[in-house]
């Protein structure tokens, strides 16, 4: 059964494809500097179980109308990783094993630009300066490090000491974190057995910190009562301008039969805080930001996508309607192992693409969350994809319900909401790339 869970939701999501090998198998690269060094990528994605269909172009302009992606480039593959100046980095758009930079070249043409060859997908990857750069496997707990500018391996970082489950089927770290105030990162596990229905199998969660000065592990941050520290997206690290570290662990979306009054802490969402200069949490910084924003009393508290704004302000996708009758019937049968394979797939249907979510502002400091009035109802389980550049953050919105699927911009400094483009066609609006980077 959880097979076919995690394929039906890994048909819904784009995680990065790639991985590890030698030196020798890299393609090194110089810098290019008729690159686009301004404008936007936007990318697209039809799903089909197993046969995906990507496209990716060149704006030089924000669109603010209907875009036809199956004019733009196709791909076989594009999942972004994470952003460096006006490079991102990713799968291989061929659909081979290997790590990519992607640009748009001097005729705003999106294309490879050095790639690592690598033999399994990629679980994260960050940079951190023309230098360096990580990035782990999907299955492993190894951080690797490269040279982002040529695009050629530099050796591991020493993990001895590590935090792994031995017994479960995969370990691997999902999302980087990097706290410059110490030059440290953080790598949040995650970890999974097969044989039970949620997609983290642990009671507490574990963020390995790494001293890059020294590119050791130095130290386990334990959150005991706490399940799936998984961001998606292009990495989105949550550092507020002090050097705290806040992380989202997502609980167990109710996969584990935990709901209403039978849900634990644990299977909740929580945001989490590691303090500036500490190597582990803050013990009484805790909050649900789905009962901070109100529904509390839904009996699946979903919140995802947690992506840091400013001045001590997060935006994340929480719980915004009432429970469907039908998803609490099919979620008791899923939890009872009743559930046929038709109702699984009507209850991820109705979950992952179903508009029951809304981007919400969340107050870090105060321990609130406010809905941003002006942004529709939208499938935030599987999708939501936000990025911050400058005062402005673009949140990804998809319902299918009243035909949006695009991007909205929300001003900081003026609070103002305004839909940019909707793709009419080509797929799911994926990726909003800003090459400037701010």
């Amino acid at each position: 059964m959880k097979k076919m869970i995690l394929s039906l939701f890994m048909a819904s999501l784009l995680v990065g494809t790639t991985s590890c090998s030698s030196d020798d198998d890299s393609t090194p690269t110089t810098p290019q500097e008729q690159n686009k060094t301004e404008g936007f990528i936007i990318t697209s994605t039809t799903y089909a179980q197993g046969n995906n269909s990507y496209f990716g172009g060149y704006f030089e302009e924000i669109p603010t109308d209907a875009l036809d992606m199956t004019k733009e480039k196709p791909f076989i593959s594009f999942n972004v990783e994470t952003q460096y100046k006006n490079a991102i980095f990713g799968t291989a758009t061929d659909g081979s094993d290997a790590f990519v930079k992607i640009v748009a070249d001097e005729n705003g043409e999106v294309v490879e630009q050095g790639r690592i060859a690598t033999v399994d997908r990629v679980g994260s990857a960050a940079v951190i300066n023309d230098e360096l750069g990580v990035y782990s496997l999907i299955n492993g707990v190894d951080v690797y490090m490269f040279n982002p500018t040529t695009m050629t391996n530099l050796g591991k970082i020493d993990m001895t000491g590590q935090k792994v489950f031995p017994d479960n089927e995969r370990n691997t770290y999902y999302n980087f974190i990097y706290r410059p105030q110490d030059n440290k990162l953080f790598a949040p596990l995650s970890t999974v057995d097969q044989d039970t229905q949620q997609f983290y199998d642990a009671s507490s969660i574990y963020v390995e910190v790494i001293d890059l000065n020294t590119k050791k592990r130095v130290a386990t941050a334990e959150y005991q009562g706490a399940m799936d520290p998984y961001t998606r997206g292009m990495n989105n690290p949550v550092v507020d301008e002090q050097g705290n570290i806040f992380i989202l662990a997502q609980g167990s979306y109710g996969l584990d039969g935990r709901v209403g009054p039978l849900a634990t802490t644990e299977s909740q969402p929580q945001v989490l805080k590691i303090p500036v200069g500490s190597n582990d949490f803050d013990e009484n910084y805790s909050f649900n930001p789905v009962v901070a924003a109100g529904f509390g009393t839904n009996v699946v508290h979903m919140a995802t996508g947690l992506t840091y704004g400013a001045n001590g302000k997060a935006y994340a996708c929480l719980n915004a309607v009432p429970d469907d009758p039908r998803v609490l019937e099919l979620l008791q049968k899923l939890a009872t192992g009743t559930a046929t394979q038709a109702e699984v797939q009507e209850l991820y249907q109705l979950v992952i693409y179903g508009p029951t979510m809304k981007w919400a502002e969340i107050d870090l400091n105060s321990q609130s969350a406010t809905f941003l009035n002006g942004t529709p109802v939208t499938a935030g389980f599987s999708y939501p994809v936000a990025v911050t550049y400058g005062n402005k953050i673009y949140m990804q919105n998809i319902n299918q319900d009243e035909q949006i699927n695009g991007f909205y911009e929300y001003d900081f400094a003026t609070q103002q909401i305004k839909q940019l483009y909707t793709i009419s066609n080509g797929g799911v609006a994926e990726y909003f790339v800003n090459l400037a980077g701010e």
